[in-house]
């Protein structure tokens, strides 16, 4: 059983607009280092995007939330990775930050 993590990654974007901005950034990150994962499937809904990413023979399955005024990133992290839980946190919240900062899709 692995341990979940939540952290809300404010921003003044609005829920549709952050979910603009992550769904594109997604994939830069996922040009960036697509070569470190083994897998990486998100499920988009309303609202939300579901994801289960493989690296290191690890599974990581989590969950974004797009509110109005905050990302829920939501990971359950497992067994192997639950020691690192703070610092995970930290580097999802950076890289929720910058993916926020990045400049709006064009239409």
């Amino acid at each position: 059983m692995g341990q979940p993590i939540s952290v809300d990654v404010p921003h003044k974007l609005g829920a549709a607009e952050a979910e603009r901005r992550v769904r594109r950034g997604f994939g830069v990150i996922k040009e960036k280092f697509g070569d470190k994962l083994s897998a990486v499937d998100v499920v988009w809904g309303e609202g939300r995007a579901d994801l289960t990413i493989t690296a290191v023979g690890q599974t990581l399955r989590g969950a974004l939330e797009f509110l109005p005024e905050a990302v829920r990133v939501t990971i359950d992290l497992p067994w192997f990775l639950a020691a690192l839980g703070s610092s995970v946190v930290g580097r999802l919240a950076q890289k929720t930050a910058e993916v926020l900062r990045l400049p709006p899709p064009k239409a």
